[in-house]
Order: C-alpha cells, then structure tokens, then sequence
C-alpha cells in the first residue's frame, strides 16, 4: 500500500484500494479465480499451460492484478536450485465472490506452510498433466474432484468412517468407457503409521461395499509418491489389510503405485506402475481396465443370459407342444398366477397340462393366451440367475454387479405374484373368473373394471355369457375360447369313460 504526503505539516494520505466487484473482472480474470478456487494453489508455469491461448505476460499481468484486488495471494518457496516460480492462492474474498456469498468479515487467511503448498502443487500438476496430455494415453480427463468433494462417508462394522482421497479422476478411454481412480499423493511427509491407517481405510471401504452407492464399480487407486520402494511397501501393507488370511485370498480392488509424484506425465507416457501382486511395469491404461473388468464381465453375462432367455420364450411361444411340456414341468412354479386364475381358470390348465398329443386349435389358443399372459414370469428352470458366471476369471475377483443383481428365489416368487395380480382382469384371468370373483372388485394391482352382468342375463343361467357349470364368463375374450375348450374337452372325456366303463 502507498502512502502520498499532501500539503501541510505531517499529514499522510493512504491510497485507497479499488473496489472489489464482478463488474471490475474481466472474463480471464474470472477463469483464474475459478481455476485457484478448485484447486486451491497453482503455479505460473501450470497457468500457462492451462490457457496457451493467452500469452504469458498477459497471465503474469493478470495474475498481479488479481493480487492488488487482494483476490489471490503469492508467494515464492525455497529452492535449492534456480528460483521457483509464483505460487498463486485463492483468498477467503475470492472464495466467497466465486460461490456468491457476501463478503467475509475478520482477517484473511494467512500464507500457506511450504508443505500445504508443495502437496497442493503436486495435486494441481497431476490435474494439468490429465488435462493437457491425456490423450498420449487415449484418455479424456472427465472430471477432476478434489478431496472435499471426493469424500465418502460410510458404514464399516458398525463404525462410522469417511474415505478421503487426495483426488478423483474420471477418465473416459477411445470406446467411451469410464475409468474412475482414488488419487493418493505422498511426497515423503506421512509417516508409516499414516500410510498403514489409510490403507486399512481402503480395506474398509472394499469390505463395506459402499462403492455401490456411487459407482458402477470399484475405483482403483493409484497411489504416487516419490520413490517406488515407498510405493511398493504401501501396496504390500494394502495387500495384507485386504487379506482373508493365509491361502483364503484377498478382497477384489485394484491398486498401483510408483515414485511419480513429481513428475506424473510419466503415468501416460511410460508403464511405470506396480500393482498388489508385485507385478512392476504396467501402464496406467492396464490398472484402469482391471478395475473396470469384473463390471464388464458382469455386463457380457447379464446380456448373454438375457437373449438366451428371449430366444427360450420366442421359441415356447412358437412351439405350443414344447410351451405344454414347459409348464408341465414347472407347474409349481405357477402358484400364484392359478390362484389369480380361480377354480375355473385351474381346472382348464390342469386339462390343458394333462392332454397329449398334437395340441387341436382351441388348445393352440389357449397356450398362446397363456404365454400372452405370463410374458416375461415365465417360470425359470435355474434355480436362481447369477450375473457372475463360473469362470476363474470372475472367481479371482469375487465381483457381483448390483445394479444386475439377481433375485433370489423369494424375490422371484414376489415377481411372480406380482405379475399375477396384474393379470388377474386380463384376457385369460377375467374370463377364468368365478361367480364369486365377477362380484368383488379387482385388486389394487389391477386396472381392469370388474365383471358386470348385461341387464337380459342378470336373471338366467344360461346362454353366451355362461359356461355349462353356470359360471360366467365375457363373451369374446380369450378365456372364453379356453372355456368352451374345457367344456369340449370334458365332454369328449365324459362320453368316453361312459362308452368305455372306466373313469
């Protein structure tokens, strides 16, 4: 601040300090403080990078001025070689103006310790480095979190815990997949103490399965500090935390390491990588894949099981005689749709599943109203559809994918009543009906409006709206072509026993 002596003996005027508002900054300028807002401390050299379009001296124009409007604090570390170049950080005024809150009252924050500032460094040129040079690697930088926005809360044997990483990359490969990694930066500051409680915290957070509740699939972790032998004594403790013990394996998650931190371009450029294993050499694009595998695999098999069971019901519906011999075999699978179907609707499939030969036309119509109305309950021979399927491959890591995760046989059952109730007023369930359930009103799972009697049939019990038994049924509906089917062939059946003495 500069002072200005003015006439008279002993007076000092102060210069007054511009005005802060929107209206003063320019474009650029915004672009800067929201540049040092999300990553909190960024170097000259890293700015440069992150807007080659203006020139340098622009930059160092603007960057000075942001600091005059006390928007950004600078400072220049120690080095032993050269000097370093301007460190720029947000103030608590550029903040609060950047998320439209009023101005902070007190004083400002004071200038970062050296240790904040290099670790904060390192962050900001992973993020450059992802941003300007991911595509050596055939990867976009997606979305970049820091650690406040990259935190995880969850529940791990009734313990609360939050898992905090360093940072959050999203990285999208050449076929539009996404590829997410926890970032941990070690720049030789933590102690091993340190190092063992975060990576039980990464054990935790596998065996909790909170990942389901953000991603698609388990994130690896890349963890990069300053020396490999550093890195690989980090995984072997990550190993052993997620062990079930001797010979029993681990728990699947997916983690590299490499002495990096200082220079992480070498992630895309150079398979610098070691995984849990001890395997040495592997490129940043291989780790991304392993974690993502299990959930592609899962996908493959979901979609593989899905168009045989379409091919399996196209062909049922195609085949009456092999739709016959399919509920035949899986009859106590249909619980609930014969309960929904009603006495009549029972008697006329056990005489439909008990007849053999060549199915006639009435019987054609009445497997294909049956297959209408199942659709997708059809009854499943598997006892129970696991999206995993029985390869080594998936055994290694132990991955199932939530989003298709498969019901269990209770859940199948619920399905299916489900599907039953509402059916139970379509075609084939209304006209399978009782004089009880033409009465009552439908379920609440049903749309379809309850039977009514015409007024010229309410009184008499006979004629089209009724079977031979005298129960009623809609005129036209599939289920009246299954009824007069069933009074058919219980006649058919009737005048054989009484021709040949036999029930």
């Amino acid at each position: 601040m500069t002072e200005k002596r003015a006439r008279g003996p002993g007076r000092v005027v102060r210069a007054r300090r511009p005005a802060i508002s929107c209206a003063a900054l320019a474009e650029i300028d915004r672009r800067l403080l929201a540049v040092l807002c999300a990553h909190r401390v960024v170097r000259q050299d890293q700015l440069a990078r992150l807007f080659p379009e203006v020139p340098e001296r622009t930059l160092r124009y603007r960057t000075r001025r942001l600091h005059d409007l006390r928007l950004a604090g600078r400072s220049r570390p120690y080095r032993e070689y050269g000097s370093a170049s301007n460190h720029h950080w947000p103030t608590r005024r550029a903040d609060c103006l950047m998320r439209g809150d009023p101005m902070p009252r007190g004083g400002e924050r004071k200038q970062p310790n050296p240790i904040f500032l290099a670790h904060a460094t390192a962050l900001t040129e992973l993020y450059v480095t992802l941003a300007t040079r991911a595509g050596e690697a055939g990867l976009t930088l997606q979305e970049y979190r820091r650690e406040a926005e990259a935190r995880e809360p969850f529940t791990h044997m009734g313990k609360e815990s939050a898992l905090a990483p360093d940072a959050m990359v999203i990285l999208v490969d050449q076929d539009g997949r996404k590829l997410e990694a926890f970032v941990e930066i070690d720049l030789g500051t933590m102690s091993h103490a340190r190092l063992r409680q975060k990576a039980d915290l990464y054990a935790a957070y596998t065996a909790s399965n909170a990942w389901r509740e953000s991603h698609l699939f388990l994130p690896a972790l890349l963890f990069l500090t300053i020396t490999d032998i550093r890195a690989g004594r980090f995984l072997k403790a990550l190993a052993g935390m997620l062990s079930h013990g001797r010979g029993r394996g681990r728990r699947p998650f997916v983690a590299g390491g490499a002495g990096v931190a200082w220079a992480p371009h070498r992630l895309l450029n150079s398979s610098c990588l070691a995984d849990l294993d001890g395997h040495h050499g592997l490129p940043l694009i291989d780790v991304l894949n392993a974690a993502r595998a299990p959930y592609e695999e899962a996908l493959a098999y979901r979609r593989e099981r899905e168009e045989a069971d379409d091919a399996k019901r196209q062909r049922l519906r195609k085949h009456p005689e092999e739709m016959r011999e399919f509920l035949a075999e899986h009859v106590h699978a249909l619980g609930p749709y014969l309960r929904g179907l009603g006495e009549l609707g029972e008697r006329t499939l056990g005489l439909l599943l008990r007849s053999t030969g060549e199915p006639a036309s009435d019987e054609r119509a009445a497997l294909a109203a049956i297959a209408r109305d199942l659709g997708e309950a059809l009854p499943d021979s598997r006892p129970a559809l696991s999206p995993i399927p029985a390869q080594p491959s998936s055994a290694r890591w132990g991955y199932s994918l939530s989003a298709t995760a498969p019901s269990s046989p209770s859940r199948s059952r619920r399905s299916r009543s489900a599907t039953a109730t509402r059916h139970r007023c379509s075609a084939l369930a209304i006209g399978c009906a009782t004089e009880s359930c033409s009465t009552t009103r439908p379920s609440p799972g049903c749309r379809a409006k309850p039977n009514r009697t015409p007024p010229a049939a309410s009184s008499s019990t006979s004629g089209p709206w009724h079977t031979s038994n005298g129960a009623r049924r809609p005129r036209g509906s599939s289920c009246a072509k299954l009824g007069r089917w069933a009074d058919s062939l219980a006649g058919r059946r009737t005048s054989t026993t009484s021709s040949t003495g036999k029930r």
